[in-house]
């Protein structure tokens, strides 16, 4: 619309050589986000936003900076020297995360987990200032500082490789006010295309990020890519927010398992939820086992988990069928606590969804009659949380 950030950035993007097709950028339901502004097919380019329009880091050990660290930076670089002022200006003054709950608020989690993680954001903020100060300019005070890390947090994305084959993060103008959606299992197919990539020379700065329709959209329909794909709990720490429950959509949640009960001895944790993570459970239950071996390792391994899942549904003060009641209740909710609420019970539900996938899964590996061997195994966890 005339007059407004969107347009200048828009603007600035096409002046510098970018590429703006059939999406528009609109506020609807309380949210900035893109939309197709007429029929595109699957794999069309939308956008394609210059590598010198971007706010990026690459790897660079020189620095002893992490690439978040180095991203940070960046920013707080291009705002001392004025640079892309018309993205700069259209950057939000403030973006809440989870730090920023209240010990209530945080409680209706209902995991301690994401509770200790929510507390630790604003130790390593403050670690954050010290790390990378000596690489700032002296005007630039703490509370740009921790602005800038929140900017990049919550909207930069990340490739790898990026355009010289190694890790990089980059503010992308115009891309970064689409909104996020986990696709559904239907659509994670082949005929799904990954909605943003780098391309060009890796060596040069005539790169490009571009944006493409993931799927085939309608007019009017909203474009969206995927922030993350670890679960509503990565969503909650990086952006203050939790995707609403859909039953053919992937959970993804770090599910921390408490193991005291299973195993005896009290205090051992394991975390399912990913490949790597559930691999390492396995392993480790392996490991306590080791009184055990063969067929009776397996089952034992098998069971722990499966008992490990039960019980901490049974902890759980609230059932997955309460929460998604008082859900309903709150959709549409634009009060701060109404919508911090509203992110908490989808947390949970989607905690609460694997914890049962989970439980499912490993009593249908059981019943087969046939010993539960490792491979079986972690295809079934697998498949609760894919």
């Amino acid at each position: 619309l005339p007059g407004t950030p969107e347009l200048a950035v828009a603007q600035w993007v096409q002046a510098e050589g970018g590429f703006l097709g059939a999406v528009t950028a609109e506020r609807r339901h309380d949210r900035r986000g893109l939309y197709a502004s007429k029929d595109v097919a699957a794999g069309e380019v939308l956008m394609a936003i210059p590598q010198k329009c971007c706010i990026y880091a690459e790897t660079d050990s020189q620095f002893g900076l992490s690439l978040h660290e180095l991203g940070v930076s960046r920013l707080l670089g291009a705002l001392s020297r004025d640079d892309a002022s018309a993205y700069l200006a259209s950057l939000p003054e403030e973006e809440p995360l989870l730090c920023d709950w209240s010990g209530a608020e945080l409680a209706e989690l209902q995991s301690s987990y994401i509770e200790n993680e929510a507390g630790g954001q604003s130790e390593y903020v403050a670690r954050l200032v010290k790390r990378i100060r000596p690489w700032l300019s002296d005007a630039l005070d703490v509370e740009t500082i921790r602005w800038a890390e929140r900017m990049v947090r919550s909207r930069a994305l990340r490739f790898n490789p990026g355009w010289d084959g190694t890790p990089t993060l980059s503010m992308v103008p115009l891309i970064d006010l689409a909104n996020h959606q986990t696709p559904l299992r239907a659509e994670a197919t082949d005929t799904y295309v990954e909605p943003v990539c780098m391309v060009g020379s890796p060596s040069g700065s005539d790169g490009w990020v571009v944006l493409r329709a993931a799927s085939a959209l309608s007019c009017g329909s909203e474009v969206c890519i995927t922030y993350r794909r670890e679960g509503n709990g990565a969503l909650l720490l990086d952006y203050g927010f939790a995707e609403a429950p859909c039953a053919g959509r992937p959970t993804g949640e770090r599910l921390v398992l408490e193991l005291g009960d299973e195993l005896g001895d009290g205090g051992e944790q394991v975390q399912l939820g990913s490949d790597e993570l559930d691999e390492l459970a396995v392993g480790a239950l392996r490991g306590w086992h080791g009184d055990l071996s063969g067929e009776e390792l397996d089952r034992a391994t098998c069971e722990t988990l499966r008992g490990a899942c039960e019980a901490k549904l049974r902890r759980m003060p609230t059932t997955e069928e309460a929460d998604r009641e008082a859900l309903v209740h709150l959709t549409g909710a634009t009060a701060t606590s109404g919508v911090r609420r509203a992110a908490a019970l989808a947390f949970r539900i989607s905690q609460k969804v694997q914890l049962q996938r989970t439980v499912d899964e490993l009593t249908a590996l059981q019943e087969t009659g046939s010993t539960p061997r490792t491979t079986a195994l972690l295809d079934a966890l697998r498949r609760a949380h894919c």
